[in-house]
C-alpha cells in the first residue's frame, strides 16, 4: 500500500493505456519507475497536469483532469499515489526561455546530474562597482571547485537581468566561468522577476538531483562552507528526500510529510545545529521565515517540486 505524502493522496484518476499524445489527449501512461521521473515527464507534457503513480506496477498514469475526491483506491488502487503537478514552475521556464539569447541555450544532455548550482545574479547597487561581477564569479568558482571536490557531477546556472548584460557583467562572467568544472555553463538571460521566481525559472531548466540555490554578494569561505556542504550531504542522506538544508552555518530547514503547500510556508520548521562532521549537535523550533531566510539553501529536486517551489 502506498503512503501519501504533502500533496499526495492515495488512490488513481482513471483507467489509462500505455502512450497518449501530449498535445492533444487528455490521458495516458508512461513507463516510470520513480515517482520524480514520472513528475519531470508530467512537466514535459503540455496537456499533464495530474499524475498518478505506482513503482509496483511501473505506471505512470497523466491526466489533464482528475477530481482528486473520487478517486479508485481498490484494489491495484492502493498501489498508487495522486497529486497534481505544480504548473508555476512550467510557467516560470515559459517566461524566461524566450528572453535567452541563441548562444545561451544549453545542448541536450541525457544523463542527469548529482547538483546544480542556482546564482541569482542582481549586481551591484552602484553600477559602477566593477568589482562586483568579478567577486560574484570568483565565488561561483570556488563553489563548483569545492562541489566538484566532493566527486558531484554539477552544472551551474545564473539568472542574470538584461542590464546587466548592458553592463558588460554576463559577458565577463560567462568567460570567467568557463573553466569550472561544471559540465554545463548556463546564463539564463531575463528582466527581473523576484528572486523567488529566479530560483523557480532555473529549478525548471536544472538536471541536478539535488538544487544548491545560491545568489550574489554571499561570500564562500573554504573551510566553512566545504565542511557545511559535506556535512550537509551526509545529513540529507540520513534524512532522506524531504529535507532541506539551509545556511552556511546551522539550521536544517524541517521539510516533512507534514509540509506546508510551499517552502516559505512550511509547518514546524526546525533549525539543526550541525557539528563539524555533520552530525545533529541540536535541535531548536524556528520561525518559519527566520529559518528561511538564512541563506544557500540545499534540497533535493523531487522535494522542490512536490511542494511546488516558493
Amino acid at each position: 500500500v502506498a503512503t501519501p505524502c504533502n500533496g499526495q493522496q492515495l488512490g488513481f484518476c482513471a483507467p489509462t493505456n500505455v502512450g497518449g499524445d501530449c498535445a492533444r489527449d487528455s490521458k495516458g501512461a508512461f513507463q516510470i519507475d520513480t515517482l520524480d521521473a514520472c513528475v519531470q515527464k508530467c512537466r514535459s507534457c503540455s496537456s499533464c497536469a495530474y499524475i498518478s503513480f505506482s513503482s509496483s506496477s511501473n505506471d505512470c498514469s497523466w491526466f489533464a483532469k482528475c477530481d482528486l475526491n473520487r478517486l479508485h483506491t481498490s484494489g491495484l488502487g492502493s498501489s498508487y499515489l495522486t497529486l497534481r503537478v505544480p504548473r508555476r514552475m512550467k510557467r516560470a521556464a515559459k517566461m524566461l526561455r524566450p528572453a535567452m539569447t541563441s548562444a545561451s541555450l544549453p545542448p541536450t544532455f541525457d544523463e542527469p546530474l548529482d547538483m546544480s548550482l542556482l546564482f541569482t545574479y542582481d549586481g551591484a547597487a552602484n553600477d559602477r562597482d566593477a568589482a562586483h561581477g568579478e567577486n560574484f564569479a570568483s565565488f561561483a568558482a570556488d563553489a563548483s571547485a569545492i562541489v566538484a571536490a566532493l566527486g558531484l557531477s554539477h552544472e551551474i546556472l545564473v539568472h542574470i537581468g538584461s542590464r546587466h548584460v548592458r553592463s558588460g557583467d554576463a559577458k565577463f562572467i560567462r568567460a570567467a566561468l568557463a573553466s569550472t568544472p561544471a559540465k554545463l555553463v548556463q546564463l539564463a538571460l531575463a528582466p527581473p522577476g523576484g528572486e523567488s521566481r529566479a530560483f523557480e525559472s532555473l529549478a525548471a531548466m536544472s538536471r541536478g538531483n539535488l538544487l544548491l540555490l545560491l545568489r550574489d554578494g554571499w561570500e564562500w569561505q573554504d573551510a566553512t562552507s566545504s565542511s557545511w556542504l559535506e556535512g550537509g550531504l551526509r545529513l540529507l542522506s540520513r534524512r532522506g528526500v524531504r529535507a532541506g538544508l539551509i545556511g552556511f552555518a546551522e539550521a536544517v530547514h524541517g521539510l516533512s510529510c507534514t509540509a506546508g503547500a510551499s517552502l516559505l510556508d512550511v509547518d514546524h520548521a526546525r533549525c539543526i545545529r550541525l557539528s563539524p562532521d555533520g552530525s545533529e549537535s541540536s535541535v531548536v523550533e524556528a520561525e518559519t521565515a527566520p529559518c528561511a531566510a538564512m541563506g544557500p539553501l540545499l534540497i533535493s529536486r523531487s522535494l522542490f517540486v512536490l511542494v511546488g517551489g516558493f
